[in-house]
């Protein structure tokens, strides 16, 4: 149970960094030199949980999803990309299951897509991307639920981080 936590928490911390990443990509006018060390400490995480972690399906499907849609599209999270693969080569492969793996790779397509399909959608709904989480209810039915844990630990750390952001952009310009 210890070690589950554990891979909670990395995961929380996974996506406080990647949107802190996205952050100072996307919104500073100043490039933050931080965004490289922040980028690779993702990189590396990222690729620790796809090795060791019960929901490692989840983001692999997830990141291969980032690549295929070409997400991955300035040098911080090339940078990241890098290094989780490097870090996928030292910590090991995990097992692959095809069936997790292939159910998150269409549902996170979906959600790259969403713009497109659903252009009139609330920008908070595109904002949060549900379409990833939604799939992985049904492994609960399953016994399944470290996926549905797994993901939505990142994606409160991504959600908390993306709060922060904005509430020190608003302070800034205030």
């Amino acid at each position: 149970m210890q070690e589950l936590i554990f891979f909670i928490f990395l995961s929380f911390l996974a996506g406080t960094i990647v949107k802190t990443v996205d952050h100072i990509e996307d919104e500073e006018k100043k490039k933050h030199i931080i965004r490289f060390p922040l980028a690779i400490i993702y990189g590396i995480l990222i690729g620790y949980l796809i090795s060791q972690s019960p929901f490692s399906m989840i983001f692999l499907a997830a990141v291969f999803t980032q690549i295929i849609m070409k997400k991955v599209d300035n040098i911080s999270h090339k940078l990241g990309y890098f290094a989780m693969i490097l870090s996928l080569i030292y910590f090991g492969f995990p097992e692959f299951v095809l069936f997790p793996f292939m159910v998150f790779l269409i549902f996170s397509s979906l959600d790259e897509l969403d713009k497109i399909i659903f252009w009139n959608k609330p920008k908070w709904i595109q904002d949060f991307r549900p379409f990833l989480e939604l799939s992985a209810i049904p492994f609960l039915l399953m016994g399944q639920w470290q996926y549905l844990t797994g993901i939505l630990s990142f994606d409160l750390g991504y959600i908390s981080s993306n709060f922060a952001c904005r509430c020190k952009k608003t302070k800034k310009y205030k």
